[in-house]
């Protein structure tokens, strides 16, 4: 600002600088889209490593073909994603009551949530009292995981920053429910048998389970038989057979299940009741007794009985268990949800975008979709083969997976690749993960600018192609704009082609090639955030000198570095932006244009090596 000059003496002004350095955006972040064990549903989540993934979706699972995609990625060089997870309509979301008005709701739906279970006491740190009413501590943990996350010193205030919905801001679990109350303390677990782990169940004495007693076998017509069974820890009964029945011409004769079917099961009501079941006993066997004759029982009052003949309590449970609920079908329609999911990144990027299908055998029927929401977002679909790709000559008469101009910033990898699972065995699985990862890493190796295919461009973990093809059948694909993923001996598996879906030599689309594309991306990207400052600033020849400045700076970086065509800067690239392309009836609309162009490198697909003899010495 102007200084006010009042005294003879030396005054400092600092001038604003003109320079305002251009940072170029991070190019191979990958989103993902898809069902996950467990976590959150619906909304981004930023992960840097595939321990992250563990911990907050549950690693892998064989009932996600995500989960794999992400694992393959981080297999393959990966380095930052965004995961969204998606669950069925009707997923409900499991629930743990802690008493006195304290429940908590699983950190998203799924039947993954009915496996948490959690733990209060109050051994607390003391402040004036040791036994402070207001605080106590929660341990959460998934039983199938191991997963456990414990909250110390909480306290029950609807005031304090220490209240439970605050502090379980922060877990990856649970979260409080709707209608906590911050100011209740929940009850405290019963402590568990000295020694055992607090979240196991406690053991349960084997009780019997009897009906009235009758000979152990059917000697006439009308008798009754007498079954003993054992309660099971979980508080249920199995009942088993097959039962017999003793016929004096036929001997033994299998009844088969009866009315008392194998792991038909008898469940408690309470802890405390006697449970009770009136039992149709009345058997009707099959044509192999004598005669055709019915045989029969009388029906049955079963009665779990305790010792001394007393129904017993349940042993109280160290622990809250949630509420049961069952996962549902994710769909589709689910998926494409995910979608409008990632426009909650906020200014957060992604630059690659991955939806493995719902299962082996189903395909993703909104492509189109998913390519403009790419090109919206300057990002590129990977997409993964159709199902019914199951040879070359398919993929080669197959319609355009995308159309239009969608199609610039969407790419197809074939063939599906075969890898281990969870179990050790070898499963195929779509490409897009693995892909992502190799992409991820030449970009940190390379650059944007170069082609993520060739020898360099291995694919890790890969046990064998679905389709293995020669090099005339990929010279059938390579011209229709199809990636081939290739085996060479020594070599191994690489990515061997690196066209867009308008990448096919009869559109002679000027974004043919990936890595043109992805450059061109990266750079309208850059320049879209390192540009905002200009907004509102006086539009005139000392922005537009500062916007040359700025710009050509970040060009001549990248030229630098290997990204454009050219041996002088002049030949890589130009930046106007003068009073030629800004008259001054885009002045006064308020418009300043800005004209940058690149000469971007282009892949070397077909190496050409003409060899000459030549004549040798000749005497003249």
């Amino acid at each position: 600002m102007p200084v006010n000059v009042t005294f003879p003496g030396v005054y400092i002004d600092e001038l604003p600088s003109q320079v305002r350095t251009i940072v170029g955006v991070p190019t191979s972040i990958t989103a993902f889209i898809g069902a996950a064990k467990r976590g959150e549903a619906d909304k981004p989540t930023h992960i840097t490593s595939w321990g992250d993934f563990e911990r907050l979706f549950g690693g892998l699972w064989d009932e996600s073909l995500m989960s794999y995609a992400v694992f393959h990625y981080y297999q393959n060089g990966g380095s930052e994603a965004e995961i969204v997870r998606v669950a069925a309509d009707n997923a409900a979301t499991a629930q743990l009551d802690l008493g006195n008005s304290v429940k908590l709701n699983a950190l998203g739906p799924g039947a993954w949530g009915s496996k948490l279970r959690a733990r209060v006491d109050y051994n607390t740190k003391p402040k004036d009292d040791p036994n402070d009413p207001d605080m106590f501590n929660l341990t959460v943990r998934d039983v199938e995981t191991g997963a456990e996350e414990s909250f110390r010193n909480i306290e029950a205030s609807k005031d304090s920053p220490r209240r439970l919905s605050k502090v379980l801001t922060g877990s990856t679990l649970v979260r409080a429910a709707s209608d906590t109350d911050d100011g209740k303390r929940p009850s405290p677990s019963a402590d568990a048998a000295t020694g055992k782990d607090p979240f196991a169940d406690p053991p349960y004495t084997p009780l019997k389970l009897t009906t009235t007693a009758n000979p152990a076998n059917f000697q006439n017509v009308g008798e009754t038989i007498t079954y003993t069974y054992e309660l099971k820890n979980d508080g249920t009964v199995d009942l088993e057979g097959p039962f017999k029945v003793t016929d004096d011409t036929q001997g033994d004769i299998d009844l088969g299940a009866g009315p008392l079917a194998p792991g038909a099961t008898l469940t408690k009501t309470s802890d405390h009741d006697v449970v009770q079941a009136d039992v149709d006993a009345k058997v009707i066997t099959n044509s192999a007794v004598a005669k055709g004759k019915t045989i029969t029982s009388e029906p049955a009052v079963v009665t779990v009985l305790g010792p001394g003949g007393q129904a017993p309590a349940q042993p109280p449970s160290a622990f809250a268990k949630a509420s049961t609920v069952q996962d549902g079908a994710i769909t589709n329609g689910a998926l494409k949800g995910g979608l409008s999911s990632l426009e909650k990144l906020g200014n957060r990027i992604f630059n690659l975008l991955c939806i493995p299908p719902v299962d082996r055998e189903t395909n993703i029927d909104f492509l189109d979709e998913a390519a403009k929401f790419c090109l919206d977002h300057r990002a590129l679909l990977l997409v993964d083969p159709p199902t019914e790709w199951t040879d070359v000559g398919a993929a080669a008469g197959a319609n355009p997976l995308v159309s239009g101009d969608n199609a610039k910033n969407a790419a197809v990898f074939f063939p599906r690749i075969d890898l281990l699972d969870g179990e050790g065995n070898v499963e195929s699985y779509p490409p897009s993960g693995a892909v992502a990862g190799v992409i991820a890493r030449t970009d940190g190796q390379r650059g944007v600018w170069k082609a993520p295919a060739g020898t360099d461009a291995s694919l890790a973990g890969v046990q064998r192609l679905a389709v293995s093809m020669t090099n005339l059948e990929n010279g059938q694909l390579n011209p229709l704009g199809i990636n081939s993923i290739r085996s060479f001996p020594v070599i191994g598996t690489v990515v061997w082609g690196s066209r867009t879906l308008r990448g096919a030599d009869q559109l002679a689309d000027q974004w043919k090639y990936l890595p043109v594309r992805r450059t061109a991306l990266f750079i309208e990207e850059s320049l879209y955030r390192g540009t905002q400052w200009v907004v509102f600033e006086p539009n005139d020849e000392p922005l537009w000198a500062s916007i040359r400045l700025n710009v050509g700076a970040f060009m001549n970086s990248l030229w630098r570095q290997g990204a454009f065509q050219g041996k002088t800067p002049r030949d890589a690239y130009l930046v106007k932006c003068d009073s030629e392309n800004n008259p001054q009836n885009d002045i006064d609309r308020g418009i300043v244009n800005i004209l940058v162009g690149f000469a971007p490198l282009k892949p070397a697909e077909f190496v050409l090596i003409h060899i000459q003899q030549l004549a040798g010495q000749i005497q003249t």
